[in-house]
């Protein structure tokens, strides 16, 4: 965002410049021709002094008055250019800002999503591994009617495995979540 501020600030220097170059351009042609058509009406006749002091203060009024409203359109003109570059710049950062809004909520819908799967999977592997519990426990009792003879823990290595592989990350990491 910083870059567009620098570009911003430096189109708006340079239009600035060109414009102030143009009516300075522009002022001082009009003075000329002003002061050409003063001295051309006033140079037919012959003049007295009372004369030159009436067209140098007509000259005068008409220089001013040139001068002033040159001033006046420049500023003109520099702020429609001002208003124009921050309109620009505005309208830049509000679609960076809506394009963020947007992955924004596309990884927040995601994240809602994968937490809802993450505990259903929790829910699901509970009611397996209770399953697996009472399967095993059914399992053994079994064994241990058919075969008497048999020491305990001797037929082990037949029933299913009393760990849980892979899934306690899975449950760790679903608590630090829902913690959140």
């Amino acid at each position: 965002m910083v870059k567009y501020d620098i570009k911003t600030k430096r189109k708006i220097r340079s239009d600035i410049e060109k414009l102030r170059k143009r009516n300075e351009e522009r002022a001082s042609q009009e003075i000329r021709r002003a002061i050409e058509k003063i001295a051309q009406r006033h140079a037919k006749s012959a003049v007295a002094s009372k004369k030159k002091d009436e067209i140098l203060v007509e000259v005068r009024a008409v220089m001013i008055s040139s001068i002033t409203g040159n001033i006046e359109r420049t500023r003109r003109e520099e702020m429609d250019i001002a208003q124009r570059n921050i309109d620009e710049a505005e309208g830049r950062y509000k679609a960076e800002l809506t394009t963020l809004k947007e992955s924004t909520q596309a990884l927040e819908t995601l994240l809602d999503k994968t937490i809802r799967d993450l505990r259903t999977a929790v829910a699901d592997k509970q009611v397996y591994m209770d399953d697996l519990e009472e399967t095993r426990a059914a399992f053994q009792h079994f064994i241990n009617q058919q075969f008497k003879e048999l020491k305990p823990d001797q037929a082990d290595f037949i029933l299913p495995s009393k760990k849980c592989t892979g899934m306690i990350y899975v449950v760790i990491r679903m608590n630090c979540v829902t913690s959140l």
